[in-house]
């Protein structure tokens, strides 16, 4: 699969992906939040999509999930979360990325993302 990383941020993500263990420290646990909701919270993502991206942030269950293992809380806060960032003219794509593609399995995450003005 073509990466969306330039390549000095894909070196970057890969360099991090070698040196962590993801099973031992989730490092979105850690992240701080640009915004947090009750349930969930957006955070900017180090390794963004810049190939496309502006403006690239994830949105983040507070607690250590998967999607399986939402609340009816987490799940009903994430549907008007989602919606909210739709309707945003300052955001292009909601984007959840695949199982097998996924760095951070055990931790759900979406992608919300603002195109670059050059595309």
């Amino acid at each position: 699969m073509s990466s969306l990383r330039t390549p000095p941020i894909e070196e970057a993500y890969h360099t991090f992906k070698a040196e962590h263990d993801f099973n031992a420290h989730c490092p979105l646990c850690d992240k701080k939040p640009i915004r947090t909701y009750t349930y969930w919270k957006i955070v900017p993502n180090d390794f963004p999509y810049d190939k496309l991206a502006k403006r690239h942030e994830m949105i983040v269950p507070l607690r250590h999930t998967t999607e399986v293992e939402f609340t009816d809380g987490e799940r009903e806060e994430l549907r008007l979360i989602k919606h909210e960032f739709m309707m945003s003219p300052d955001y292009d794509f909601v984007m959840e990325i695949t199982e097998p593609h996924k760095t951070i399995p055990p931790h759900f995450h979406m992608h919300i993302i603002a195109l670059r003005d050059d595309l």
